[in-house]
């Protein structure tokens, strides 16, 4: 890892020289010009020729792929264009019948050769290009796959760790291979070619290692077509980064965002986080980039020499695995943004912000080949990268690169690991399936795509494998309507070279900033990524020393509950669950502000830092313990409300008692019921810590009361005596406290498993005798609230003395409003509940029915007052209503919800609620 003090003697030297690129890096020039020839955004169609069936193994499964007998794959040195290679294929008969996504050509053969003269052709074609060609090799589609790749004359083998060098040189000359390169990065892993091509096939010789039993793996070195996960549109240009703070702007919805903006209150990342970006190469010198560049210590710009030994010359800033040298400035628009997205440089008066806007950015530029590729996560973790951000990808992943995604996962920052993220794709697919995309990879965190409106984007990848959503761009339009208004605005190519080029009359815009420095049209799941990488670069910053699976945890627990109505979270787990079995949204839209604050030292910020504990309790079955919007707060793209008295936290037994839950799964079997009047009922209370430092002594503290729509205000001593009992017991009713010596990890990423330590704990819970002799009330609350020296209850909460004021505000705090049973079983249809002014003036106020999910066969009406009447009530009064559902047939069951609203000349605002849950006559439900 680079110090500051190397990285000021690095940024004195380059800024001495001037023409930093040419006098310091020895490249061709300081703003990349030179494009490769015939590079389309996507592939072009490639017909496949004649083919023979093959089968390629890596560890235990196989492969099943078509091989073309007449076509040749050729990969072009960086910066070699089609008419350079032509003087050397049309000698030989090869003519261009191809071009996948620019990266590499393919080309018909001569008729008349075997699969061994085509071998040999390949090899051939390969030497007589030496310095313009670098790899060539059979062309082969797999099986559930569109794209095809290169099959060289070289693959990959993995040798046991145990197994000495002498061993391996004696195996390679009896099979005929010799080294191309040792991995620096991966013990006893090799890349390997052929003596002679032609003796026998490239597959069949990395299928024999593959079987060997002194190896891990074997397979091709393939060269596989990358997809970076952008979008460039057409669309128009919007003036701010709504994806750091979402004000509404041009008709998006308000928080629809990642607050990362709300996250800088407590820290705007650390020069010591690294962020890697490998993508397609970086304008690296652009003013918002420079200044948070990765400097390496170990080098002495410009001097030609590889000082750390660490295999490049002058890797000053990062590294080119495709060029495989020093400088990873060459292409660079799709790197530049991406780049810009993670860590461009904020609060300098010129350009954007990113994400984490103090930490810094290492440049790799990506590799075509599978070792190249593999090499580049090998080089972020060995030079000292803490995240890993991966804009790109494909299917079907050789075990190379999973072995080095992995390492990095593993053994990265010192055996912490690397915190790495991988776009999913953009298109509405499963990348979870039978042929999983890379970013299915159990180490990384894949991202998928939200709007500015709050809504998944369309045209972004979906399944099980699916971790988090991150904002970006509103969709491709066409036949799929559009999912947001707008995209992402950051860096671009200096000049006129980029995305925001000096004819936008098209692709990428019809209409771009002033300042061609910067563009207002990226997107897709390769600004999501970035994005959430910076996310994590904040949390790092704040706290270094966590995990790798401790960042992603802490990601996935804060997430937002977005789009609820698609995505339908799981009330148990928090997870996405729609009836098709296939997630849709993961854990949901990450949130910037919930995680770095839980984070963050103790008090940090003001008092916003919890030093890594967060116990909680669940107001609802959406909310896993965010505060930075009220609990009630249904985050759909037309905001809506929730109940913050439906907790999902607390459960009730009326007798005769099951038994007692003590873990998550029990817990959630549990049956739940109404108490019954007269009797000792028990309640159930299930604690958790979003924290992965457990809460010592945790103090839970249980109350009921005669509910009503708004709950009666708690004594004027009530905090004041806390944790002890109020002077005046007579309406909040104390039910006892519990404690918990250690409550550790129990965030939703472990719900439900054997790493959720949630903890049970039980209270009595002796309820009145009803007076039948008229209407009465039979709605009760039970209120919770959870107290710990390491995450106390808020003192804004401790200000207030109305409890439907705290809840939803204070995950600390929560209550579950109940229907008291009478044992004789009378009426089910008919219910009577306070409206209550819980305030000390006067109020206008109205009752409404806000959810309706009730069969159609019953009626429903107020029998006191007209639904939406507003009525006046004085400083704690109460005013009894009673509720009728007539049904009109035997046994019908059914749910309302009725808020009680306080009513201004300007405003509306809930100050209560119930949910009457009409059922058939058996208590257990």
């Amino acid at each position: 890892m680079w110090n500051r003090v190397g990285r000021s003697r690095v940024r004195r030297l380059l800024w001495s020289v001037g023409a930093v690129c040419v006098a310091a890096l020895a490249v061709p020039a300081c703003k990349e010009t030179d494009r490769v020839v015939d590079r389309p955004d996507r592939p072009s169609p490639v017909q496949p020729g004649k083919t023979e069936r093959d089968v390629y193994v890596m560890g235990d499964v196989k492969y099943a792929i078509e091989v073309s007998t007449d076509r040749i794959g050729v990969l072009p040195r960086d910066g070699v264009d089609l008419k350079r290679l032509l003087p050397i294929t049309e000698p030989l008969g090869l003519k261009l019948v191809g071009n996948i996504g620019g990266q590499y050509y393919v080309f018909a053969s001569p008729a008349g050769l075997d699969r061994a003269g085509m071998q040999r052709l390949a090899a051939d074609l390969r030497r007589r290009g030496d310095g313009l060609i670098q790899l060539t090799g059979l062309v082969a589609t797999q099986e559930g796959t569109k794209e095809p790749v290169i099959i060289p004359d070289e693959f990959i083998v993995r040798f046991d760790e145990r197994l000495a060098r002498a061993d391996i040189d004696a195996l390679n000359t009896a099979n005929g291979v010799q080294v191309v390169e040792e991995s620096r990065y991966i013990k006893n892993q090799f890349l390997l070619r052929p003596v002679d091509p032609g003796r026998s096939g490239f597959i069949e010789l990395a299928n024999r290692y593959d079987a060997e039993p002194r190896t891990k793996y074997a397979h091709p070195n393939f060269v596989q077509y990358i997809d970076y996960r952008d979008t460039v549109l057409n669309d128009t240009l919007f003036g701010n980064q709504w994806h750091h703070r979402n004000t509404g702007q041009n008709g998006g919805t308000v928080d629809a965002d990642a607050d990362t903006s709300m996250a800088w209150d407590i820290t705007r990342g650390d020069p010591g986080t690294v962020i890697a970006v490998i993508d397609d190469g970086f304008d690296f010198m652009h003013e918002d980039l420079l200044p948070n560049s990765w400097a390496n210590p170990g080098e002495v710009p410009g001097n030609v020499i590889d000082d750390d030994g660490n295999g490049f010359i002058d890797d000053v800033f990062g590294a080119d695995f495709n060029g495989n040298d020093g400088n990873p400035s060459p292409g660079g628009s799709h790197g530049t943004a991406c780049a810009g997205v993670a860590a461009a440089r904020g609060d300098n008066n010129m350009g954007v912000a990113g994400a984490a806007p103090n930490c810094t950015l290492m440049f790799i530029r990506n590799g075509t080949t599978t070792m190249q590729r593999a090499n580049a996560f090998g080089y972020a973790a060995a030079e000292g990268a803490h995240i890993i951000s991966n804009s790109w990808g494909f299917a079907s992943v050789p075990m190379a690169l999973q072995d080095a995604i992995t390492n990095a996962a593993t053994n990265g920052r010192g055996g912490l690991g690397c915190v790495i993220f991988f776009a999913m794709n953009n298109g509405d697919l499963n990348d979870c399936g039978a042929n999983p995309d890379i970013s299915a990879q159990a180490e990384v965190i894949a991202v998928s795509a939200s709007s500015n409106t709050d809504r998944k984007v369309t045209e972004s990848a979906w399944g099980n494998c699916m971790d988090i959503l991150a904002p970006t761009h509103r969709g491709y339009g066409g036949t799929v309507p559009y999912s947001g208004t707008l995209r992402v605005t950051t860096t671009d190519r200096s000049g006129n070279n980029g995305y925001n080029n000096a004819s936008p009359g098209g692709a990428p815009c019809d209409a771009e900033t002033a300042d061609s420095d910067y563009t207002d049209c990226f997107g897709g799941t390769s600004a999501a990524t970035p994005l959430a990488a910076g996310i994590a670069g904040l949390v790092l910053s704040a706290n270094p020393g966590l995990s790798r699976i401790e960042v992603q945890r802490l990601l996935q627990d804060t997430c937002d509950k977005m789009q609820d109505s698609a995505g339908a979270y799981s009330t148990a787990t928090g997870f996405s669950t729609p009836a098709t079995g296939n997630a849709t949204h993961g854990h949901g839209r990450v949130n910037a502000f919930e995680a770095v604050r839980i984070a963050a030292t103790a008090g940090a910020a003001g008092g916003l830092g919890k030093g890594n504990v967060d116990v909680f309790l669940r107001d609802n079955r959406l909310d896993w313990g965010n505060t930075e919007q009220p609990s009630n707060t249904l985050f759909e793209p037309a905001r809506g409300f929730i109940p913050h008295w439906e907790s999902v936290d607390i459960k009730v037994d009326a007798g005769p008692f099951q038994p007692a839950p003590t873990t998550h799964a029990q817990f959630e079997a549990f049956v739940d019921e109404d108490p019954m009047e007269s009797q000792t009922n028990k309640v159930y209370v299930r604690v958790r810590n979003r924290g992965t430092v457990a809460a010592a002594n945790v103090t839970i503290k249980a109350h009921w009361a005669f509910a009503g729509t708004a709950l009666p205000p708690l004594p004027s001593d009530f905090w004041s005596a806390w944790p002890s009992d109020s002077s005046n017991t007579s309406v909040w009713h104390p039910m006892g406290s519990r404690t918990v010596t250690n409550l550790a990890y129990s965030g939703s990423s472990v719900a439900g498993t054997a790493g959720d330590a949630a903890q049970i704990v039980s209270f009595d819970f002796d309820a009145p005798a009803l007076d039948l002799s008229r209407p009465a009330p039979r709605h009760y609350c039970v209120m919770v609230a959870l107290d710990s020296t390491q995450d106390p209850i808020s003192a804004a909460s401790k200000t207030t003395n109305v409890v439907d004021d705290i809840t939803p505000r204070d995950n600390n705090i929560t209550h579950r409003n109940l229907s008291l049973q009478d044992s004789s079983r009378s009426d089910e249809r008919r219910a009577s509940f306070y409206i209550r002014n819980p305030y000390r003036e006067s109020i206008r106020t109205r009752v409404r029915v806000v959810r309706f999910p009730i069969p159609r066969d019953f009626k429903v009406k107020f029998d006191d007052l007209a639904e939406d009447q507003v009525v006046t009530l004085r400083a704690g009064e109460e005013r009894l209503v009673t509720l009728t559902m007539a049904p009109a047939r035997r046994g019908a069951t059914g749910d309302v919800t009725v808020i009680q609203e306080l009513v201004t000349p300007k405003t509306t605002s809930v100050i209560g609620g119930f949910t009457f849950r009409f059922a058939p006559m058996n208590r257990r439900r």
